[in-house]
């Protein structure tokens, strides 16, 4: 910058950047509160503040995983406490999981990953008819979109939809990537359903529920753009959410 100070410049192939552009609006209303700064957007190219610091990822799989699922969870109320407006472009929820109301099991999987994503699907249409509280939302918030800076936890690219608030701590249960041991394990999925309800001030079956769908709507995705998909969150998540009926 003209000051001295660093910053990162993103680069698009797709200059209108589709996916990308709801999310820089959203992050620029916050204002630097909880997320990063975006000072210019246009053309394909994002230039934005330079973030120090390890992310959440990096302190869960360095150890500190009860700390770093503590700040994702910080960062989410922060944000969702400072006044943002959707913009005309950021899409809806619903319009979110089209592609999980879309999606056909691979012929290989197994009839527990299939019904699963059946029950996925039901639930997810349940859920967006009854949304109760709808805002801008991150849309991609977990453990490697959010740094520990000097000025404390800032989340970054974020893909900025409207939608149930609770549905933002979805891919939490997901990350932090490349750490399964930790994912993977039921007792922190437990603990995360009933901790991170509390600070949401809702229910840790609402949470299970949302990360159900969001699993297999994650699962979604990588097929659809032809990467392997992994069923095991799935099918673990809804045996978690089952038990704790």
């Amino acid at each position: 910058m003209a000051d001295g100070r660093p910053a990162a410049l993103k680069c698009y192939f797709d200059p209108t950047m589709p996916d990308e552009r709801p999310g820089f609006a959203y992050l620029r209303a916050l204002k630097g509160h909880g997320a990063c700064k975006i000072y210019t957007v246009e053309d394909g190219l994002a230039l934005m503040e330079w973030l120090d610091g390890p992310s959440l990822g990096d302190l869960a799989r360095a150890g500190q995983v009860i700390e770093a699922d503590e700040r994702l969870v910080q960062t989410a109320c922060r944000l969702l406490a400072e006044p943002t407006r959707a913009t005309p472009d950021m899409p809806h929820l619903t319009n979110w999981l089209a592609a999980l109301r879309d999606f056909s099991p691979p012929d290989d999987a197994t009839a527990l990953t299939r019904s699963n994503f059946a029950r996925a699907r039901t639930l997810a249409e349940k859920l967006l008819e009854n949304q109760a509280d709808m805002r801008p939302l991150h849309g991609d918030l977990h453990h490697d979109n959010v740094k520990s800076t000097a000025r404390g936890n800032i989340a970054f690219d974020a893909k900025g939809i409207v939608g149930d608030r609770c549905y933002d701590l979805a891919n939490g249960f997901l990350n932090p990537v490349d750490a399964p041991s930790i994912v993977q394990n039921p007792a922190r999925i437990k603990h995360l359903a009933k901790s991170w309800a509390q600070a949401f001030d809702t229910t840790p079956q609402n949470l299970l529920d949302w990360a159900c769908i969001h699993a297999a709507l994650s699962a979604s995705w990588h097929i659809r753009d032809g990467t392997s998909a992994d069923f095991t969150m799935l099918n673990l998540l809804w045996d978690l959410h089952d038990g704790s009926k």
